[in-house]
Formats: structure tokens, C-alpha cells, sequence
């Protein structure tokens, strides 16, 4: 019999399997200790996801719940290292859309939806489009315009050849009609230092490490490439709201080996959808302008496939190769 807590989590949609696979999560319990990878180091974006989610799991299935930092090769290593797992509910893997990237481009020799079993998209997150302030862009059409009489005179920078930065530029570049001239870095840091400097031009990042150069007006972000919650008092419009037929949020999940049986699945998905709405991980979700997006695994899967697709398409059409 289904639980009236239970119940009202199914009502409410956080356990969005159906009520067939709710009892097959309801009896399925880890028999040893669970490990979830982050493939990038303490601190990140990845590793505060996937702390509340290893909280919740740990008080669900009474066992010890490990994050296991598995840092190196764009997020490669620790992937591959759950992907060669067995299929049981003991060894996970939290990440996000750089999973199918990093993938296209590095001879890993597995794809994303082949090798893995999309368990529970945790949240999605844009990435703003930020400018050096000196230049006279407020806008999106300001910097089609200024980039159209200047072609590949604008330099743009990613954390690295082959990164989601990477990609999503180069293919939202082709979506406006402009060329700009690609400058990598080894992290993050580096390149928002450049571009308050004016060595770049124009950077499409996660919010969080331009935020302080933008509240001291070193650098004006013109747009997100999705919707999210935007820090107080740098609030700017969405591509489409700007008038641009373009989307591309970044998403963090869970993803447990290929082959995780289906009890399994509807249990790990349910425990992370709760996580999800706890105060701690809806705090972190704003410190990260994130918005939380709990949905079912096929739903999950469908996005992992489709980014596949997409991100080869562009990976083909931009010439990106490591």
C-alpha cells in the first residue's frame, strides 16, 4: 500500500515514475555503501549539487553515501569510471551537459546515451552573455551589429577547445549571423579576468564567476542564453526575449550506469527529486542562478539524446576538434 506521504509526493509530482515503478522503489534498498562521482574537483557547481542529493539518499536508504571527487580530462575520468560500473544503485555519477561534450570530441569510446542511464535531471542553469564595458554593446542587437562591421575582430574566450563554452557560442554565433575569433583558457578565472581587462571582447559563462566584475561595472552582461534566476540587480532579457530564435541552458543530473534496472531508477529518481526541494539545495540553486527542474528519466533521456545530436551537428559545422 502506497503511503499517504508517498501519495501526496506523486500528486505533487515529485515522483513522476507512475504508481507502478513508485512500489518497485519503494522495495528496492542499496545493500552497501553508495558512491556518487563528481568528475571535477571539491566546490564546483557539480560537487554543492550533488551534496543535498547524497543528504537525502543517505537518510532514505540507510546506508553511507560517498561524493567522490574524480577530477581530470574535461569530466572523462570520473565518467568512464561509472560508465564501466556495474548496473546495481552503488556507483553514480553526478555532471552536467559537458558529459555529452566532452564525449564528442575526446576518444573516450563511449556517447552519453549509449553508456549511461539518465536517472534524474537535477536543475538547469543559463549562461550569460557578457561583454567588456567599455564597448558600446548594450544589447544583443548592439552586438550583432558591432560584430557584422567587424568581422572576426571580436574575440570571445571558453574555458577550453571543446568545452560547453565553447560549443555554445560557436553555435549561437551561426544563429545570429556573425563570426568572432575563439581565444581558449585553461579555467574560468582567467578569462573573466581578461575580458574586464579588455583582451576579450565577449564571454558566455556560467553567471556565477562574472558577477562581482559586473557589479563593479567592469564587464555588462546583455543577455542569458536561457531562462533562470538571474542575480539581484543583473537582471537582462533571454536570446528570445531579445528577439534571437536560439535557446541553450546548461543542466546538472544524475546518471547511473547503462542497464540500471527499473526499480532502481524509480527509486534513485524519487530520492533526488526530494532532494531537490529541500531549503539547502533550493539555496544553492540560487547561489548558482539556477532553477530547479525535476522531470521523469525518459523525459531526462529524450534531453540527453537530443543534446547529443545537437552538439555533434555543431561540433561538425564550427570545425571543433581537440
Amino acid at each position: 500500500m502506497i503511503s499517504r506521504r508517498h501519495a501526496a509526493l506523486f500528486v505533487l509530482g515529485a515522483g513522476m515514475v507512475g504508481p507502478a515503478a513508485l512500489r518497485a522503489q519503494q522495495g528496492w534498498r542499496p545493500t552497501q555503501p553508495i558512491r556518487i562521482v563528481v568528475p571535477f574537483p571539491p566546490g564546483g557547481t557539480n560537487d554543492l549539487m550533488a551534496r543535498p542529493v547524497a543528504d537525502v539518499m543517505r537518510t532514505r536508504f540507510g546506508q553511507p553515501v560517498v561524493v567522490d571527487n574524480r577530477a581530470g580530462a574535461g569530466g572523462t575520468i570520473g565518467a568512464t569510471q561509472v560508465a564501466r560500473a556495474a548496473p546495481d544503485g552503488h556507483m553514480l555519477l553526478v555532471t552536467s551537459a559537458i558529459l555529452v561534450t566532452a564525449a564528442i570530441l575526446q576518444p573516450v569510446g563511449w556517447t552519453a546515451p549509449e553508456a549511461f542511464t539518465p536517472v534524474a535531471q537535477i536543475a538547469r542553469a543559463p549562461n550569460a552573455v557578457a561583454v567588456h564595458a567599455d564597448l558600446p554593446i548594450r544589447t544583443m542587437q548592439d552586438l550583432v551589429a558591432y560584430a557584422r562591421a567587424r568581422p572576426g575582430a571580436l574575440n570571445y574566450g571558453s574555458v577550453g577547445v571543446g568545452s560547453l563554452g565553447h560549443f555554445l557560442t560557436e553555435a549561437m554565433t551561426r544563429a545570429i549571423g556573425i563570426e568572432m575569433t575563439h581565444v581558449p583558457y585553461r579555467g574560468g578565472t582567467a578569462a573573466v579576468t581578461d575580458l574586464a581587462s579588455g583582451r576579450l571582447q565577449v564571454l558566455v559563462s556560467t553567471p556565477p564567476p562574472i558577477i562581482a566584475m559586473a557589479r563593479e561595472g567592469r564587464v555588462r552582461i546583455i543577455a542569458y542564453t536561457a531562462p533562470g534566476e538571474p542575480a539581484e540587480g543583473l537582471a537582462a532579457p533571454t536570446l528570445r526575449e531579445s528577439g534571437i530564435d536560439f535557446e541553450a541552458g546548461l543542466w546538472f543530473g544524475m546518471f547511473a550506469p547503462a542497464g540500471l534496472p527499473a526499480e532502481i531508477l524509480a527509486a534513485l529518481n524519487s530520492a533526488v527529486n526530494d532532494a531537490v526541494g529541500t531549503p539547502e539545495m533550493q539555496r544553492m540553486l540560487r547561489t548558482e542562478g539556477a532553477v530547479a527542474t525535476p522531470i521523469s528519466p525518459a523525459e531526462f533521456a529524450a534531453l540527453v539524446r537530443a543534446e547529443d545530436t545537437r552538439w555533434r551537428e555543431v561540433a561538425r559545422a564550427a570545425d571543433i576538434r581537440l
